[in-house]
C-alpha cells in the first residue's frame, strides 16, 4: 500500500491519541475507496477493509503492537467497528469501517473545511513579488 497524504483530524488527535487518529484516517481513506479489492468487502452496504494490525502499521509508520493498542482502545470507545469476516474458514483477520456517522462525512476530500464541510477559499491581500 503506497499512500501519499491522510487527512489526520485534530479532534481525533484530541480525542483518542495521535497513533489511533492515524489508524482512523487510513480506514476512512480505504473504505471510502471504490471497489472490492486490496482487502475492501461489501457487506451489508458498508465497505469493510480487511486487515492485519502490521499491514495498518505498515501504512502508516507504526509498530504492530501500537496498531493493537490503538485499535482495541476505538472499538473499546466505539469510534471503530471490527468484525472477523472470515473467521468461520479460520482467518483470525479482523475486518474494519467507522461507523456510519462518521464514514459518510467529507472530511477526507482534500478540498473540505472541517468546521462547515465547504472550502474557503481567501486570496491574499496583497502580491509578493522576487
Amino acid at each position: 500500500m503506497n499512500i501519499d497524504f491522510l487527512k489526520v483530524l485534530p479532534v481525533e488527535i484530541g480525542r483518542h491519541g495521535a497513533d489511533a487518529a492515524c489508524v482512523l484516517a487510513l480506514i476512512r481513506y480505504m473504505t471510502a475507496l471504490p471497489g472490492e479489492r486490496n482487502g475492501r468487502r461489501l457487506i451489508d452496504g458498508h465497505i469493510w477493509w480487511t486487515a492485519t494490525y502490521a499491514d495498518i502499521g505498515q501504512a502508516i509508520g507504526l509498530d504492530r503492537q501500537k496498531v493493537g493498542r490503538a485499535v482495541r482502545k476505538l472499538e473499546d470507545d466505539q469510534a471503530l467497528l471490527g468484525s472477523f469476516t472470515d473467521a468461520f474458514k479460520g482467518n483470525q483477520t479482523k475486518a474494519y469501517r467507522l461507523p456510519a456517522d462518521q464514514q459518510n462525512s467529507n472530511l477526507n476530500h482534500g478540498r473540505s473545511n472541517m468546521n462547515h464541510g465547504e472550502f474557503k477559499y481567501e486570496p491574499p491581500k496583497f502580491k509578493y513579488e522576487l
